[in-house]
């Protein structure tokens, strides 16, 4: 956290995007999703350094920068400072999570706000009414993009941790909130999980767009079908959870035989792994191997979230 603040922090309270190894700058702008990651990680850090104050106040000091500087009239944020549109709800997904680990740990009433704001945003224009599914992809007017847009998809992955989300929101048995996640779930399961792997996307009619997979939906389908199931008790949750961890296998897997991990399986089920790499157990320095994005640098482990 101390090499990320003292080279990703600007003047004004916001992070830049990429800086080089050597904490020299390569990309100024600052954009919304590593904003809401560099909240996450200032609230994360904290279970392990405890409630440190400096931590605390550059917590703060971000979410003012943020809503000074990229807040929309009525709700939501742009997406980038100098580019504010078209606007996305992935980057509002990970502020929604930052801003549940905040109001966890911390006593601030405007940390409960921030969440219920970008709740508000998801149900209001995220998720369609008719058809239950969460779209990426909004013009400035939060209407949603044409399929043929590029980057607009139903994620099944999207699906399964905007469901995780909501019930870590609120998750009272007949509630709105849980009648909306399990929707989000149930598109996820029966149509974007094809021989036991949830795919990468769908088009807006549920048909198949992008067959292939990656890992990090495994797991955000394994959290979602795991907490409906503790939550209702149904067993065809835990089925789905038992699928979503046998999913997840292949994998880990494929990655163990290739000594590296598998970050996405092909079309034809072919896999790309992403190298093994060296830990030191001696020096912190960072990696020369190349310049690091925000929201890489801030892959930390998600803080725990308190029971409903």
């Amino acid at each position: 956290m101390s090499f990320f603040i003292g080279h990703y922090l600007r003047a004004d309270g916001l992070f830049h995007t990429l800086v080089e190894h050597d904490g020299m700058l390569k990309d100024d702008r600052v954009v919304l999703y590593d904003q809401a990651f560099a909240l996450l990680a200032l609230a994360s850090c904290q279970e392990v350094l405890g409630a440190a104050p400096h931590i605390i106040r550059h917590g703060v000091q971000l979410r003012t920068a943020l809503l000074e500087r990229m807040h929309r009239p009525g709700g939501g944020c742009d997406s980038e400072v100098r580019e504010p549109t078209p606007l996305l709800s992935n980057p509002h997904m990970h502020l929604f999570e930052a801003a549940l680990a905040w109001q966890a740990i911390s006593p601030d009433p405007a940390w409960a706000a921030l969440a219920d704001e970008v709740c508000e945003i998801a149900l209001r224009h995220f998720i369609d009414h008719h058809s239950g599914a969460l779209a990426e992809i909004f013009d400035g007017h939060w209407q949603v993009m044409p399929d043929a847009t590029p980057g607009q998809a139903i994620e099944p992955g999207h699906q399964f941790e905007w469901a995780w989300l909501l019930l870590c929101k609120d998750s009272r048995p007949g509630g709105a909130m849980r009648k909306v996640a399990q929707r989000l779930f149930e598109i996820g399961e029966n149509h974007g999980v094809k021989g036991g792997i949830a795919i990468n996307t769908l088009n807006a009619d549920f048909r198949i767009k992008d067959p292939a997979a990656r890992l990090w939906p495994q797991t955000e389908r394994l959290k979602a079908a795991s907490r409906l199931g503790a939550l209702t008790g149904e067993e065809h949750y835990w089925t789905s959870a038992l699928g979503a961890a046998q999913g997840l296998w292949r994998f880990l897997d494929y990655g163990a035989r290739a000594c590296g991990m598998t970050r996405s399986i092909g079309r034809e089920g072919s896999s790309r792994n992403l190298p093994r790499r060296a830990v030191s157990t001696t020096s912190s320095a960072p990696s020369q191997n190349s310049a690091r994005p925000c929201s890489e640098q801030l892959k930390v482990c998600r803080p725990r979230r308190p029971s409903p």
